[in-house]
């Protein structure tokens, strides 16, 4: 995908609850390709009926988001959060669903747009993301984010080579508010920045 049609389009977010079934298909099958799965946590084919299970989990939990990321009417991303009611923290990850945009530099506008509802909506504490530490160019641009580390889980999760530490990451809305006017230069040489639109919490 070129930058003229990356800025042409409108970048929303919508609850995969509120879709048609064929994006809960999508999103198992998505979740399933191997450029995706080798960053994951759980590196296993997820069966139909684990996904069907972890649909009715999402139905059930208030706190626990899934959006698929749409540019204009092409979908390109999967964003999710946990929030901490309690505590007041946020959890998130996401991910591209294709290969060839790995580099397009939608997962910055993904975790951009986290951030500022996550700080400006939900008002949280903090922003908390893991990360498997042989994924660097991810722990890396979190760190350009803001995020500093508070620890790594050594060889805390199984994968298909063996085990793979996690780096624990935290960013809280004074330290966002300083790397935000810088980040949004980068956005604009993305997508037109002001056809971002908003992650609906009740949604």
């Amino acid at each position: 995908m070129d930058n003229d049609k990356l800025k042409d389009g409108y970048v929303s977010f919508i609850n995969i609850l509120e879709l048609d079934d064929i994006y809960i298909k999508n999103l198992r099958d998505w979740r399933n390709q191997d450029f995706v799965r080798q960053r994951m946590f759980n590196q296993e084919i997820i069966t139909e009926e684990e996904h069907a299970g972890f649909i009715e989990h999402l139905k059930n939990n208030k706190e626990k988001r899934y959006y698929i990321s749409f540019l204009g009417s092409r979908p390109f991303g999967v964003l999710c959060y946990d929030f901490d009611k309690k505590n007041n923290n946020l959890e998130f990850g996401y991910y591209l669903i294709e290969q060839d945009l790995i580099n397009s530099g939608l997962g910055i506008v993904m975790e951009y747009s986290l951030l500022n509802h996550a700080f400006y909506d939900l008002k949280v504490n903090k922003v908390f993301c893991r990360t498997l530490a042989s994924n660097e160019k991810v722990v890396s641009l979190h760190t350009k984010f803001g995020f500093v580390t508070e620890g790594i889980l050594k060889q805390h999760v199984k994968t298909i080579g063996g085990y793979d530490d996690i780096t624990l990451q935290a960013i809280t809305e004074s330290m966002w508010a300083q790397k935000k006017e810088k980040i949004e230069k980068y956005i604009r040489v993305i997508v037109d920045i002001d056809r971002i639109g908003p992650i609906n919490r009740e949604g």
